[in-house]
């Protein structure tokens, strides 16, 4: 594994942005799958603005990495609304390309075999300031 230190947030959200539409105009059908939280939206802006006019923007499926369990996605305090918000609405992303994990477990079964025949691209990750990944908190055990 290679490991890159970048010199300040800029120099890394830059990088990660030519990195991110690159990858978007060299792939096609894949799924990426986004984070949430104060760390992304740096880069969020960014491609927003780098992808605003290119139309590969929309040959990718996207999903959100995480959700608030019993939370519906046009909830101002889900996942999903907030990705709405800071990359899907402003990129104009089509609803055929963007693939909902909501807070039910009842429609985990639709979730699943949707992204069962859609080849795996990316999934977007960061270090929370614990050391978390995702909503993973330490001290988190499985059965939770």
């Amino acid at each position: 594994m290679e490991v890159k230190v970048f010199a300040d947030r800029e120099e890394l959200f830059n990088k990660l942005s030519r990195e991110f539409v690159s990858y978007l105009r060299e792939n096609k059908d894949k799924l990426i799958v986004l984070p949430t939280g104060r760390t992304p939206l740096p880069l969020y802006e960014k491609l927003c603005l780098l992808l605003a006019d290119r139309e590969y923007r929309n040959q990718n499926y996207y999903i959100n990495l995480d959700e608030f369990g019993g939370i519906k996605p046009d909830d101002e305090a889900s996942c999903q609304y907030y990705l709405r918000k800071n990359f899907y609405e402003p990129l104009a992303i089509s609803d055929e390309r963007i693939l909902v994990l909501t807070g039910f477990v009842e429609d985990i079964p639709a979730v699943e075999k949707k992204i069962r025949n859609i080849p795996r691209g990316f999934c977007l990750l960061g270090l929370g300031v614990n050391g978390h990944v995702g909503m993973n908190e330490p001290g988190t055990v499985r059965e939770d």
